[in-house]
């Protein structure tokens, strides 16, 4: 038997609506209520006097456990991976990770003209998602230990013009060469 089309399959109904799903009367209804309140049937809210429908679907069905068993099983706790994971594509939107970007499904760090001068190229991350985000943001570390200095970088410089070498070397702030590269913030 389905649903009466105007009742809805979510929401608050009135009293009427919940003796029609039962197949009764709003009269019979109202004279069955203490007989079905003792076998918790769900209460109305005590400020609209509305039911939940959906309360009402659960109880029905709960009178059939051995129809609907996933009704009484508790629900099962959560690897801590699948909820990461989850939260994380729920997100994706929100993921800032500098230079990455992703094109189809598929996730890329992608360096700018100066960073592949240093020898940075474009790094393949894979499929868009938790595994290409730690590998773009290894990437990033890499570039930022060289960007400051901490690391070199990753191609020799000595094979590079001299132009290109220039355009590639990295001063400590306040050098002179800093100041003469224009690379000085109060240059």
């Amino acid at each position: 038997m389905s649903r009466p089309r105007r009742i809805p399959a979510r929401g608050d109904v009135a009293a009427s609506a919940i003796a029609e799903l039962l197949g009764l009367s709003l009269t019979d209804f109202e004279s069955r209520r203490a007989a079905l309140s003792e076998r918790d049937f769900p209460e109305p809210d005590p400020t609209t006097g509305l039911y939940c429908i959906e309360a009402v679907d659960r109880w029905r069905l709960r009178r059939h456990l051995r129809l609907f068993p996933e009704l009484t099983t508790a629900p099962a706790a959560a690897h801590a991976d699948a909820v990461f994971t989850e939260r994380m594509h729920a997100s994706m939107g929100r993921i800032k990770i500098p230079y990455y970007t992703a094109i189809a499904g598929r996730g890329y760090w992608r360096p700018t003209g100066k960073m592949r001068t240093l020898g940075f190229q474009i790094v393949r991350c894979g499929t868009d998602g938790p595994e290409a985000w730690a590998l773009a943001a290894d990437w990033n570390k890499r570039w930022q230990a060289v960007r400051k200095g901490e690391a070199p970088p990753l191609i020799n410089l000595e094979q590079l013009s001299r132009d290109q070498a220039e355009a590639a070397r990295r001063y400590p702030p306040g050098s002179i060469g800093c100041r003469v590269s224009g690379l000085h913030p109060h240059a």
